[in-house]
């Protein structure tokens, strides 16, 4: 495993499916994508429990918070690479291909970001 994608998530029922669809369709290979489910009152939990794909993990919890969130969803990543993707952004398909070739090549980097676009 090189990577994960690591997501919290509260209340986010009109964006979750795309969002986690993104990530689900990097070109990369050897990834996995972990959701904490935030305490969400709305649908999100529903719409989480419709994924099968294996490379997915979903934790539902009560609400702790987006920090505490974080910090338990980084003890459930087992790659070395993290990527951190909002609830209600997209990855394109190429995001952690580019990330991880630019960290493998530049061993004195520890965080690369990525472009924003209206």
């Amino acid at each position: 495993m090189r990577a994960s994608i690591l997501t919290t998530i509260f209340n986010c029922e009109k964006y979750v499916k795309t969002s986690v669809e993104s990530a689900l369709s990097q070109i990369s290979e050897d990834f996995e994508v972990v959701i904490i489910n935030d305490g969400s009152t709305d649908r999100t939990g529903k719409i989480l429990d419709n994924f099968t794909d294996g490379r997915l993990k979903v934790v539902h919890c009560e609400k702790m918070g987006r920090a505490r969130a974080l910090n338990f969803g980084l003890g459930k990543c087992t790659a070395p690479y993290v990527a951190i993707l909002d609830a209600d952004d997209i990855a394109l398909p190429q995001r952690l291909q580019v990330q991880i070739a630019y960290l493998d090549a530049n061993t004195d980097i520890v965080l690369v970001g990525s472009r924003y676009r209206p």
